[in-house]
């Protein structure tokens, strides 16, 4: 009886088991490959490389085993992407983190060190504020001086004969404001960036003749924009080429004998020059880091034509050939 018993169950009871297993098996494998995985946790060092608001000043032990800052050969803080690139512990060299007090330091690992980098670390501190830093755009306003040089030229309307040429100038005060914004090129200390700015100028550049009449050009506003390149020659000066294209908003202006005549006309032109920045230390708004600018630019306008102007000189075409040489000094907000 114990025998029959015995292969019953073991007949009965033996494949449940193996289809549970089977089972079970199977399920715990189809949810192992829908959970998904679980990414690995960064390392500390990884995390502190990766806090943009943190730089590496690099330091080097002299012979007396002292640390100092190592000004001569790296004199500008390093951000994280340049540290771990240019580390100058060798192109192997995995930095550690060492903690010494209340001070974070990156240098090569024990097994990297040898006779060059033995001496080098890197020393944490907070990133200064430099000017051209590609994090926001920046707005200034501008006191403007402009020299106007403007050659005027008489023809005769009906054969195109040349009557007269006057060359004119002035040097008026404007006020003005820019606006852009400066992009870092890879991790070298060059930039590049657009810009545009506005020029508000009152100015009268005209040929008055004996009797009081006069001809001439009246200024309203100039606008440019472009793209300026730059280097930062150290933490908190920049200085910069640019160029781009202008437009002057002018009227076109007779007063003669017969009558008065005006015309207003857009004017394009190009302009090419140079300037610097400079932030002076502490200098914030609204935690906003401050830049007094000096700029130099010299514009080329394309010839402004007025033909046959009525009832000034119904007889007579003018041409107007301006350029401008116009020095800029302003303050330049940094929005973080």
């Amino acid at each position: 009886m114990r025998s029959v018993l015995h292969r019953v169950v073991s007949n009965i009871l033996t494949p449940v088991v193996l289809i549970s297993i089977a089972y079970t098996t199977d399920v715990l494998g189809h949810a192992a490959a829908q959970t998904p995985p679980v990414a690995p946790k960064k390392t500390n060092l990884e995390v502190i490389l990766a806090d943009q608001r943190i730089c590496w000043i690099r330091e080097r032990r002299d012979n007396n085993g002292n640390w100092g800052e190592d000004l001569l050969s790296d004199p500008r803080p390093r951000t994280p992407s340049n540290v771990r690139d240019g580390l100058d512990i060798g192109s192997s060299a995995n930095p550690e983190l060492v903690r010494i007090g209340n001070d974070l330091y990156l240098r090569p690992k024990r097994g990297d060190r040898d006779s060059t980098n033995s001496d080098l670390r890197y020393h944490r501190v907070r990133c200064p504020d430099v000017v051209g830093n590609p994090d926001g755009i920046y707005l200034g306003l501008e006191l403007i001086k402009t020299l106007s040089k403007e050659t005027k030229t008489e023809t005769v309307a009906a054969t195109g004969a040349f009557s007269s040429q006057y060359t004119d100038s002035n040097d008026p005060l404007g006020v003005g404001f820019v606006i852009g914004k400066d992009f870092t090129l890879g991790r070298s200390n060059w930039t590049l960036g657009p810009y545009a700015s506005f020029d508000w100028l009152k100015m009268s550049v005209n040929h008055t003749f004996a009797n009081g009449a006069y001809f001439g050009t009246t200024t309203h506003w100039v606008i440019n924009a472009g793209a300026r390149l730059g280097y930062r020659v150290a933490p908190g000066w920049l200085i910069y080429g640019l160029g781009g294209a202008a437009w002057l908003n002018e009227d076109l202006n007779f007063s003669f004998i017969p009558g008065v005549s005006q015309k207003n006309v857009t004017t394009p032109g190009v302009l090419a020059g140079f300037g610097t920045e400079y932030q002076p230390s502490g200098w914030q708004v609204a935690g906003n880091p401050i830049a007094l600018s000096a700029q130099y630019q010299h514009i080329w306008y394309n010839d402004a034509t007025f033909n046959m102007p009525t009832p000034a000189s119904p007889a007579f075409n003018y041409v107007f050939k301006r350029e401008d040489d116009t020095v800029k000094f302003g303050v330049i907000v940094r929005f973080r």
